[in-house]
């Protein structure tokens, strides 16, 4: 399919539901990637059409891509249904729609994922996700989103979730001393960003086999 820049009036999208967010918001943790609920240039594939330069932002906690119609509707925004998007990419990140392209036995893969890496024999993906936490200050409830994320690799044709560094080890036995070393050296890392953690991991991994097998 051939790239195309589409005015945004055209889209079949603009009759979908406004997107509201009832939750009024404590310490910042916004329910949207990037924990801001403010809107970023995005592109996105819709029914197999590119559109670059969209106001968008993810709501992390309905796994739901809202985009911004004009900047004359203020904060307003549409729910892109999620059957309808193929892919989207926001604050340079790539975010494929897998509920689109894995069998439906697989019921543990839904929606949303971040590609975050096209590896050697495998692709690296996270899951995105945001629990909902309520405070109550006097008489007054507050909410406040916290990241719950999960990792995936995917490898001949099969979905493995990695939680643990024996996951690790086991989709990637050859290299099992070096992948303990990573895990001794980054203890902080694991426990304070497990995100960070994970990319590095995975990508020195690759790294690994890209040079034993060029």
């Amino acid at each position: 399919m051939h790239d195309s820049i589409v005015g945004k009036q055209s889209l079949a999208i603009n009759n979908g539901y406004f997107h509201s967010n009832p939750y009024p918001i404590i310490n910042g943790k916004y329910r949207y990637y990037t924990s801001s609920d403010k809107y970023l240039k995005g592109t996105v594939v819709y029914e197999n059409q590119t559109y670059y330069d969209f106001d968008v932002k993810y709501d992390l906690f309905q796994d739901i891509l809202v985009y911004q119609p004009s900047a004359e509707s203020g904060n307003i925004g549409i729910e892109l249904a999620q059957q309808n998007v193929d892919n989207f990419i926001i604050n340079n990140k790539k975010f494929v729609n897998l509920s689109k392209t894995v069998s439906p036995m697989i019921t543990f893969i839904k929606g949303y994922y971040e590609e975050n890496l096209v590896g050697k024999n495998f692709i690296f993906y996270v899951k995105h996700h945001k629990d909902k936490r309520e405070i109550t200050n006097g008489t007054r409830t507050y909410y406040e989103f916290n990241d719950n994320n999960e990792y995936y690799i995917f490898q001949n044709g099969n979905y493995h979730k990695i939680a643990s560094k024996s996951d690790v080890v086991a989709l990637f036995p050859d290299h099992k001393k070096k992948i303990n070393d990573l895990y001794s050296m980054n203890k902080s890392t694991e426990k304070e960003n497990k995100y960070l953690f994970y990319e590095d991991l995975i990508h020195k991994i690759n790294s690994l086999l890209e040079t034993n097998h060029p």
